[in-house]
């Protein structure tokens, strides 16, 4: 695997690349989302239309990445989340007519590309219905990843 392109520092894409939350469910997947942001070497997370997610368990599960929540961006709309990205991709689970497909390799170098000041994110819809035709449209790029198969049930639950 190649490193960063010469003269361009690990971790160029921070404050390039934003993580956008669309509609979600639970307060916890805000705190687990910001946790990856934050891991991620990332530190823009843009929430749309979160509901009530300020509580102790968002806080909780962002153990580590409070900075991220504490400058999470919320917005109304998808729209207004993406209004100054020149790039935006929808996570999705199935494809849709209209919208290219990249592969995470090929939305990584797209992000890469972009010139001085612009920026990206990368969608993701809620946890149980995922992001509507039309925000996966308004994003104008999408990325499919196999489905997961669920997890089996830990032996090591106590009742």
């Amino acid at each position: 695997m190649a490193g960063p392109e010469p003269g361009r520092a690990r971790g160029a894409t921070r404050g390039r690349l934003e993580v956008v939350l669309v509609r979600p469910e639970t307060a916890s997947n805000v705190g687990a989302a910001a946790r990856a942001v934050r891991n991620g070497g990332l530190s823009d997370l843009t929430l749309v239309a979160p509901g009530d997610w300020r509580t102790v368990e968002c806080w909780r599960t962002a153990w580590g990445a409070q900075e991220v929540l504490e400058r999470a961006r919320t917005c109304a709309d998808l729209a207004e989340a993406v209004a100054d990205c020149a790039q935006a991709v929808a996570f999705t689970g199935r494809a849709r007519p209209g919208v290219p497909l990249l592969d995470v390799r090929e939305a990584a170098s797209a992000v890469a590309a972009l010139g001085p000041g612009e920026r990206a994110a990368f969608v993701f819809g809620p946890e149980t219905t995922g992001l509507t035709d039309r925000e996966v449209a308004l994003c104008g790029r999408g990325h499919t990843s196999p489905p997961t198969p669920p997890s089996p049930r830990s032996t090591s639950r106590t009742p």
